[in-house]
Order: structure tokens, then C-alpha cells, then sequence
């Protein structure tokens, strides 16, 4: 992930490059980055290059669509990082809990914290 989905200043750029960088972190071209999206999200390639130059708002559907895949992978890679990091946590608590102490817990802070990054929050409890 690029910049955190929940920010509300992310750009569909951001949201197009966290979607369409390949898995080694490889930056690929544009014409490839605009096909990896498109493919991922279900849009044409036309649609996500038009996205990207502005040529529509940021109200429009093919905008909202690209946003909302990003959204849902960083949720995914989330709690993909979660589990690793609750993995390690398992191990550390097998081998010697009280001399990782200080790490297993920065662990599972971190771990708690990906996972309420995407969950909802209450609009009551801001005010």
C-alpha cells in the first residue's frame, strides 16, 4: 500500500498504483499498469486511463469503483500483515515469553492497529 486507503485525500492515482505495481514491487509501465487495473477491477483499459489523467471527476462511478478496490486490497493486505505478525508473536511466546516481552507486545499492537485502520468508526463517539 502506497498511502493508507482511509486517508480521504487519496488520490485515484495512488488507488491505481496500489493496485497495478506487480507483486515483486515493480513499477510496470503505464500501458501495463492500466491493463493490471483494469483487469482487476473490471473496467476497460480507456476507463482506468481516463481516471488517471482527471479526464473525469471524482464523483464519477469509474472513480468510486477504483477507490473502492483499493480500499478492499488494503483490507486484505492488512489482514494478511496481522497474521504474520500474531504468527511471529506465537513463536516468540513458545520460545521465551518473558524475554520477548517488549517485542510481543509491539506486535500485537501493531497487529490491532492494521486491523482498526478499516473498522467503521462510530460517528457518536467523535463528538
Amino acid at each position: 500500500m502506497s498511502k493508507c486507503v482511509e486517508d480521504r485525500s487519496m488520490t485515484v492515482r495512488d488507488a491505481i498504483y496500489a493496485l497495478g505495481v506487480e507483486p515483486t514491487g515493480f513499477r510496470p509501465p503505464r500501458q501495463r499498469l492500466f491493463a493490471n487495473v483494469a483487469r482487476r477491477v473490471g473496467l476497460s483499459y480507456r476507463a482506468v486511463r481516463c481516471a488517471f489523467y482527471g479526464e473525469v471527476g471524482s464523483e464519477h462511478r469509474v472513480v468510486q469503483k477504483i477507490l473502492g478496490a483499493a480500499r478492499t486490497n488494503g483490507q486484505i493486505e492488512a489482514e494478511q500483515l496481522a497474521g504474520k505478525f500474531e504468527a511471529v508473536v506465537a513463536g516468540l511466546l513458545a520460545s521465551d515469553e518473558n524475554f520477548h516481552r517488549e517485542s510481543i507486545d509491539a506486535l500485537l499492537h501493531a497487529a490491532r492497529s492494521l486491523r482498526d485502520v478499516y473498522r467503521p468508526r462510530n460517528m457518536e463517539s467523535e463528538q
